[in-house]
């Protein structure tokens, strides 16, 4: 766990290493200290990368060694910006 990423909202990791692999839980664009980032979509995009960056490290990772990332868009409207 780092503090360099906001914490999750539920009651588990930010994130845990199995077998050689590291497992990140969902990350919002949030700096780290919970403040909401409600600007363009990139910008949301970036602070998420950046979140997850730190939590890679953290768990002794990066972003480099990243095998695959899942995004959610719930607003479609917004991928125009």
């Amino acid at each position: 766990m780092t503090e360099k990423s906001y914490p999750p909202v539920g009651h588990y990791p930010q994130a845990f290493r199995a077998k050689g692999h590291a497992w990140i839980s969902g990350q919002i664009a949030a700096d780290a200290d919970g403040n909401l980032i409600n600007r363009s979509m990139t910008e949301q995009a970036h602070q998420i990368c950046k979140n997850t960056g730190e939590i890679l490290q953290a768990a002794g990772s990066s972003l480099e060694q990243t095998v695959k990332v899942n995004v959610l868009v719930t607003e479609f409207s917004k991928l125009t910006e």
